[in-house]
C-alpha cells in the first residue's frame, strides 16, 4: 500500500499565485497570451477556462499552471492516492 501524502499539495499553482509571484498584473497576461483582460478576470474569479485556454495558460505559465490547477479536487484523490492533512 502507498504511503499517504502528509500536507503536501501535489497540485500545481494556481493562476492568481503565479500571477502574484511574478508580479504580472491579469491585463498584462492577457495580452501575452492573446485573450481579452475580462476572460483572466473571471478566471480569477473561479471561473473554469475551456481547453483551448488551458493551453494557453499552461503555455503562458511555462507549465507553472495546468489544467488540473483549476480544479477542486485534488489531483491525489483523483488518483486514488490517500492524502492525509497535517
Amino acid at each position: 500500500m502507498t504511503p499517504p501524502l502528509r500536507g503536501r499539495n501535489i497540485i500545481g499553482m494556481k493562476l492568481s499565485d503565479f500571477l502574484e509571484k511574478n508580479s504580472i498584473k491579469p491585463s498584462r497576461f492577457a495580452n501575452q497570451i492573446g485573450v481579452p483582460a475580462s476572460t483572466i478576470m473571471r478566471l480569477l474569479d473561479g471561473g473554469r477556462p475551456g481547453i483551448e485556454l488551458m493551453e494557453k495558460i499552461a503555455a503562458g505559465t511555462c507549465g507553472e499552471v495546468m489544467p488540473n490547477d483549476f480544479l477542486s479536487l485534488r489531483a491525489a484523490n483523483v488518483a486514488g492516492i490517500r492524502y492525509e492533512e497535517t
